[in-house]
């Protein structure tokens, strides 16, 4: 396991998290939306997907519905990284098929565990 995609729309976000987990040793994608991150993912095998909710466009929930929607990925690990902290945004994110919910700011070794407890 070694590469990972970070779907957010957040400039700022996307670079942090790039940064953490290619100091790691991770190969890792960016994408600025769900449309994106699809695009991305269908050309390109990931092994771990990080997405925020709040996006335009195509907002997280429903990224993570497309995904799961593809028989051949429905198995990727999915953790959403978002500044939403309600129940119900929690409760969202896993019907829609996310495996993790991390509330931002995010902890670098929190987000390195997370990825790497994904990955196996």
């Amino acid at each position: 396991m070694n590469k990972v995609l970070v779907v957010d729309d957040s400039l700022t976000a996307r670079n942090y998290h790039r940064s953490i987990l290619q100091s790691a040793g991770f190969t890792v994608g960016t994408a600025e939306d769900g449309a994106q991150g699809l695009e991305l993912l269908f050309k390109t095998p990931y092994d771990v997907i990080l997405t925020d909710i709040n996006m335009i466009g195509m907002n997280g929930y429903d990224f993570i519905r497309r995904v799961r929607a593809e028989e051949e990925y429905q198995e990727i690990p999915i953790a959403i990284i978002s500044t939403e902290k309600e129940d119900e945004d929690m409760r969202l994110g896993y019907e829609a098929g996310a495996n993790v919910y991390i509330t931002k700011p995010c902890n670098p070794m929190t987000l390195l565990e997370n990825v790497k407890m994904l990955g196996r």
